[in-house]
């Protein structure tokens, strides 16, 4: 944590650095037990996910006095990230997929190329190379067409990757203040 009185103690600067561990988060395990045991349905909850968060927050703010009013202006600004250091799921064949180690508000999808050209296209193209997305029942010209990461000749759940998040990188705010007396 930084503070500073600036500018003949007009301007109130603050910085501060966050690093904290949340260790031991609940979740229900996949990876010990195999899914030939019979037990998908009632797999344990443990404590045992792990995220690293980092973050750093400003605070600026100048303050005048007017006879007996004070004016102050202000602005705040928080950045923060947080990072998978232990996580369960399963052993991935790609890593792209893979989780641990990767942003914890990770938003997982299909990388978009394009729109399907004919219906041709869209259903593997006349000679066959185009790969064919299995999670519609038939695909039209127009529809949306994704990238087959891993090569197999099929867009399924295998070729998903990371393609946002879902919080905010910059958490910002101003703020006016006026006071009598």
């Amino acid at each position: 944590m930084f503070d500073a009185l600036l500018l003949n103690q007009k301007l109130d600067l603050s910085v501060t650095y966050y690093n904290w561990l949340v260790d031991g988060s609940i979740t229900q395990t996949t990876s010990n037990m195999p899914y030939v045991a019979g037990y998908n349905g009632t797999r344990p909850y443990q404590n045992f996910n792990q995220t690293r968060y980092n973050a750093v927050g400003l605070d600026l703010a100048y303050n005048q006095n007017f006879g007996d009013l004070r004016l102050t202006i202000g602005a705040n600004a928080t950045t923060s990230k947080g990072i998978r250091v232990k996580y369960d799921e399963p052993q991935y064949r790609n890593e792209y997929q893979v989780r641990t180690g990767k942003i914890s508000d990770a938003i997982f999808g299909y990388r978009y190329i394009g729109k399907f050209a004919s219906d041709i296209d869209a259903q593997g193209g006349a000679s066959g190379t185009i790969p064919i997305q299995l999670f519609d029942a038939k695909l039209y010209k127009g529809d949306l067409q994704y990238e087959d990461l891993n090569d197999d000749g099929f867009v399924d759940e295998n070729d998903q990757e990371i393609i946002g998040n879902s919080s905010p990188r910059l958490y910002y705010g101003a703020h006016i203040a006026l006071r009598y007396k």
